[in-house]
């Protein structure tokens, strides 16, 4: 894009530009609320996290509790299938016809 060669009846309009904000009287009182909230921010301690966000952390454990239990189960039902295999192999080893008396 390229910039107008004469920018002339531009800059009047610029210069008269001004900006006029209406005056918000809870300005003052929000920022100094804003910054009191910060500092009980800042000096919270972690038992004091916990006690602000009691809910999620209890979600957030019993999640982790959930998928520990489910791995855990997985883990689990995988080494009774590995046992259960090595049990009836050794047990179908063990039967010998042969050695049997009739």
């Amino acid at each position: 894009m390229n910039p107008p060669d004469n920018d002339s009846s531009l800059r009047p309009a610029l210069l008269a530009w001004q900006v006029s904000p209406p005056a918000d009287p809870g300005f003052r009182s929000a920022i100094l609320a804003r910054i009191e909230e910060a500092r009980e921010w800042a000096d919270l301690t972690w038992a004091g996290y916990l006690g602000r966000h009691p809910l999620a952390w209890v979600l957030a454990l019993g999640a982790v509790a959930a998928g520990a239990g489910a791995l855990g189960l997985g883990a689990g039902a995988r080494h009774s299938a590995a046992d259960r295999e090595r049990v009836l192999a050794s047990y179908v080893a063990a039967i010998d016809v042969r050695a049997m008396e009739p």
